[in-house]
């Protein structure tokens, strides 16, 4: 049984008619039920935030996709730190024996918010025992008309790289990538690096945004 946890988010919307495709038992983590009913799949009502309720979640589950939301504005340890290193002891002392995490593009000790989030995460699940791999990431394609490194609504563009260039990648095939590792023989200890097509930078993404007559 697989554990699909940010089951409505930018992933979860593509993982879970995957693995629906796919025929294999699974069950989508949500915070509230109506959003879980939207899914037509099995799910079950449950937050990080929530010991208890991830106890329940992760009953009879081997296999899980540990995935939250973002950095938050706060001082101190990122939410995220805490959110995802309790889910990791309490599916370690649920059973599960095979954690996917979805985490960041180059993640390190002294990165900032969530990258560096993700890799106090990434050590955390290393130490632990079960077997796990990494999907990094570059960046998603769908943040463009987010407000985060994007098109904002007046339609300039912003982004964090600079004028950097970036291979953003379509979460669409994160969550392609998620559902082979989840469904596949477990692959311990594997990070995998994730980008687009190509390397674009703000002028290039503008330009395909608003072509030149």
């Amino acid at each position: 049984m697989i554990l699909v946890t940010g089951a409505t988010g930018t992933i979860g919307r593509y993982l879970v008619p995957a693995l629906a495709e796919a025929g294999v038992p699974f069950r989508a983590l949500v915070r509230n039920a109506r959003k879980g009913k939207a899914l037509d799949c099995e799910f079950v009502v449950g937050d990080f935030d929530d010991p208890v309720s991830m106890v329940s979640a992760l009953k009879g589950v081997d296999r899980l996709l540990l995935n939250s939301g973002g950095a938050l504005p706060v001082d101190g340890q990122q939410p995220m730190v805490r959110q995802q290193t309790g889910v990791i002891d309490t599916a370690r002392a649920a059973g599960v024996s095979w954690v996917v995490k979805v985490s960041a593009w180059q993640p390190g000790p002294d990165a900032k918010l969530s990258v560096g989030a993700h890799w106090e995460i990434e050590q955390y699940l290393k130490a632990s025992g079960l077997q796990w791999a990494s999907l990094r990431p570059t960046g998603y394609m769908q943040n463009f008309f987010t407000g985060e490194g994007g098109f904002t609504h007046s339609g300039a563009l912003e982004g964090p790289y600079g004028e950097g260039r970036v291979a953003y990648i379509d979460a669409f095939d994160v969550a392609a990538c998620a559902a082979a590792l989840l469904t596949g023989p477990p692959r311990s200890g594997e990070t995998y690096a994730l980008t687009g097509p190509e390397a674009l930078t703000r002028g290039d993404r503008h330009q395909a945004r608003h072509p030149l007559p």
